[in-house]
């Protein structure tokens, strides 16, 4: 298994950040697409890259942190609230209008 970490922007604490990502997810090389929107701007892109795991629970949702206690810190406090789930046919247009987000865009 290869695992690849991509910064996307550096951490603004004590405000809140709205996240948009589109997924075409695909065990499959050359199918699955990924997109990122951080407070109303395009920050990750990637096409035609593994992007999904084959397991019996299929792909599901899941937010939170993934590394508590590294970079330096043993304690972090994530705030999760308006979380949509779109479909096929969702835009990004339409999740930040499901959401009070100030965007930068």
């Amino acid at each position: 298994m290869t695992t690849e970490n991509t910064v996307i922007s550096t951490v603004a604490t004590g405000k809140w950040h709205c996240l948009v990502i589109r997924a075409d997810w695909s065990t499959v090389i050359n199918k699955g697409s990924l997109d990122v929107w951080l407070n109303g701007r395009n920050v990750f892109r990637e096409r035609g890259q593994l992007n999904s795991f084959e397991s019996w629970l299929g792909n599901y949702p899941k937010a939170g942190l993934y590394m508590p206690g590294k970079m330096g810190v043993s304690q972090r406090e994530i705030y999760l609230d308006f979380i949509h789930l779109g479909d096929a046919l969702s835009n990004v247009e339409e999740m930040y209008a499901l959401t009070p987000c100030i965007t930068d865009a």
